[in-house]
């Protein structure tokens, strides 16, 4: 079913090409990041990024520009921390945890830029599957079971 799927999806009119971000979707970005207070290997939290908002957006624009222009992801940007996270019971067995892995705050800035661009662009050409639910916008799993 999946391979037969893909034969059926429409080509694109146009290949993805990055383009250069705007100041102002980094801001977007980072405000709309979750008011969480841990952070990652780079000791950035999202609540101190959202503070000094104003004050790294020009700074950071450049370095994902360059980013796209080099089609190169930087190292530190992969390094994440994992953490236990106590899941109940007790706290004396390991099956008790599950690991969570803290992402850089950058990293995860440019991941949403990135991705932003992907969904327009796949919104623009008309590549959704519109039988895929669960993770295009407003199309919940369980609009699906209501679906004839």
């Amino acid at each position: 079913m999946f391979v037969e799927t893909l034969g059926l999806m429409p080509k694109p009119d146009q290949e993805l090409e990055f383009r250069q971000i705007d100041p102002s979707e980094v801001k977007l970005v980072v405000m709309q990041l979750q008011n969480k207070r841990s952070s990652g290997p780079d000791g950035l939290s999202n609540y101190v990024m959202r503070k000094v908002c104003d004050n790294l957006v020009l700074p950071i624009t450049p370095l994902y520009n360059l980013i796209i222009e080099c089609s190169c992801f930087p190292e530190q940007f992969k390094v994440c921390k994992i953490i236990p996270l106590f899941k109940g019971g007790d706290p004396e067995m390991v099956g008790n945890y599950r690991p969570i892995s803290l992402t850089n705050t950058l990293s995860k800035i440019f991941e949403r830029l990135i991705f932003n661009q992907i969904e327009e662009f796949f919104t623009n050409q008309s590549l959704h599957d519109p039988n895929q639910f669960g993770t295009g916008q407003h199309k919940t799993t369980w609009q699906d079971s209501l679906d004839p």
